[in-house]
């Protein structure tokens, strides 16, 4: 399982203190959108990561949360699962992380749902195969009001 640092978009490095940046050839200008809502708590995984269980367009969804990433990133596995399409003319790169890299393709996602929050329109990155986890990024984690580890919980609102 690799944990996300930097990306590589239009051949240039992206850590995730520069999580605004965008690939290259970006979507449409589309604002991402949340409500706000009551607290969620989740508990540490046995293998020391955090999991939330999200909704994507509607489908369960096991992400794990990275906040070392710049944004949600999907395998092809979940992005066939939840309809979303990528293309690599919507932006493409090289993903880095521990277990070494993997190319990816940008997607558009209408909506994602972690616990009773929704965010819509959400840039997502497409591995082409090399991921074995989908995660949650900054792009996603920003949009929420707080986040905070304490131990062997995460909570977030």
């Amino acid at each position: 399982m690799a944990l996300i640092s930097t990306w590589y978009v239009g051949g240039l490095p992206v850590t995730a203190g520069q999580a605004s940046v965008a690939p290259v050839t970006q979507l449409a200008s589309v604002e991402p959108q949340a409500v706000s809502v009551k607290p969620q708590t989740i508990r540490r995984a046995p293998d020391g990561f955090f999991y939330v269980k999200a909704r994507i367009n509607g489908t369960p969804v096991r992400l794990l949360v990275d906040t070392a990433a710049s944004m949600l990133v999907l395998n092809q596995t979940d992005a066939a699962r939840v309809g979303v399409v990528a293309r690599y003319s919507q932006g493409h790169g090289t993903l880095i992380g521990i277990g070494g890299g993997t190319s990816y393709q940008m997607a558009h996602v209408k909506r994602i749902a972690l616990g009773d929050r929704t965010i819509h329109n959400v840039q997502a990155a497409v591995t082409n195969g090399g991921a074995q986890v989908s995660l949650v990024g900054q792009n996603v984690l920003a949009q929420l009001s707080a986040l905070e580890i304490r131990g062997d919980e995460l909570r977030f609102q």
